[in-house]
């Protein structure tokens, strides 16, 4: 009756009424895991410490098994007692998960007391060596301790822990690199950098272009470009049998052209082409905008047919840039010719933001017949100019 009644109120979140329930039948409550853990669960949903603490007390007493000491964790984690997780830690030894673990790291890295959260770590590995059946730590572990020594511009000590996880036999992931290369570029050094890349090449961690492709990313993401750049040329001599994703051509296909290293970016976007990628609208986006800053028309208008007789539905983002670029180069016509047969090819009409588009490179060149017959174009289909619109029409 117990188990059923709490488990109910628990699952429908009535966890005032499952206290009503304990404080008036208390005494006859059974030391059953079930009724204390729907208990335990429910103090800490509202964050009541008191009843959390008196409530674990009688969830200790029930016969408890290793895969039901996650809440303890919670709860002694939720109480701040550090030595209360760490007591049970070292009773579970090699039966501890690695969630169990993680909640208890994470209190080390909350209370600041990173050397404790580093014993435990090595402890865990020794259960581990007890039992070879035993996963005790995973690359979160790491990641909680990564963060705190971060946190306390640690960054030596962190490079060092991301060794000795990969001397582990432990796989990081995106969030390891992201915490590493913010932490080394938060603190400006570079060096760490440098020396953080030259592990990922000679480390032999990257087995596969997906794994080469996350690295890349979090370099390009913390603005450290030249790293990404030496990451992606090893990655295409080694020629993995699997193919990076289209996010990892995009953003830097985008870094590069953000630099407005056009030339550049055509390689990437050949790469990708080779290896089997089809660009998007997104790449094809920045693409185009590659080629307004350098005025390079010509490459443009090639990569905007290619792509759109690939497939690829243009976004309104990636219009705007062509109307940018035919802008930028004055080719005015092309522009106009672009808006009135948008519709009819690709079934949808332009909005009033792609005349403004038009317009605009008119009047910056002085061409204000076709800016003035851009304007008519617009009205004539119906579209409403706005306050963007008047204000680019009326000075001309």
């Amino acid at each position: 009756f117990w188990k059923t009644t709490l488990r109910m109120l628990c699952s429908r979140k009535q966890f005032a009424t499952c206290f009503v329930l304990h404080d008036l039948f208390s005494m006859r409550l059974p030391s059953d895991r079930v009724v204390f853990s729907c208990l335990l669960n429910a103090a800490l949903e509202v964050g009541d410490g008191a009843r959390t603490a008196a409530t674990l007390e009688r969830y200790l007493r029930a016969d408890l098994e290793a895969q039901d000491c996650v809440l303890v964790f919670r709860a002694y984690s939720a109480l701040g007692d550090v030595d209360g997780s760490e007591a049970m830690f070292r009773k579970l030894g090699a039966k501890t998960t690695p969630l169990m673990l993680n909640l208890l790291l994470s209190q080390c890295t909350s209370s600041n007391d990173l050397e404790r959260g580093l014993a435990l770590l090595r402890d865990a590995h020794e259960f581990e060596k007890t039992d070879s059946q035993a996963t005790v730590v995973d690359c979160a572990s790491y990641n909680t301790l990564l963060k705190g020594l971060a946190s306390t511009g640690r960054s030596r000590e962190a490079f060092e822990l991301f060794q000795d996880m990969t001397k582990q036999g432990l796989e990081p992931n995106e969030i390891t690199f992201s915490i590493l290369v913010d932490t080394f570029t938060g603190e400006k050094r570079m060096d760490m950098v440098a020396q953080f890349t030259s592990a990922i090449k000679s480390g032999g961690r990257c087995t596969t272009a997906a794994a080469f492709a996350q690295y890349i990313k979090v370099m390009i993401r913390a603005g450290c470009l030249s790293s990404a750049l030496e990451l992606y040329q090893d990655l295409k001599r080694r020629g993995f049998a699997d193919q990076p994703d289209i996010a990892m051509y995009s953003m830097l296909i985008k870094a590069l052209v953000d630099q407005r290293d056009l030339a550049l970016a055509t390689v990437v976007l050949e790469d990708m082409k080779a290896a089997g990628v089809q660009p998007d609208d997104l790449v094809l986006t920045h693409m185009l905008e590659g080629c307004r800053h350098a005025a390079d028309h010509g490459l443009g208008k090639r990569l905007f047919a290619e792509v759109l007789a690939s497939g690829v539905e243009p976004s309104d983002i990636t219009l705007v840039t062509m109307l940018k670029l035919h802008g930028r180069c004055g080719a005015h016509q092309e522009a106009y010719d672009l808006v009135a047969s948008w519709e009819a090819e690709r079934g949808q009409a332009p909005s009033v933001v792609h005349y403004t588009c038009v317009i605009s490179g008119c009047l910056r060149t002085r061409h204000y017949e076709q800016a003035w017959r851009a304007f008519g174009l617009m009205r004539a289909r119906g579209v409403r100019p706005d306050e963007t619109a008047l204000a680019t029409l009326l000075p001309g």
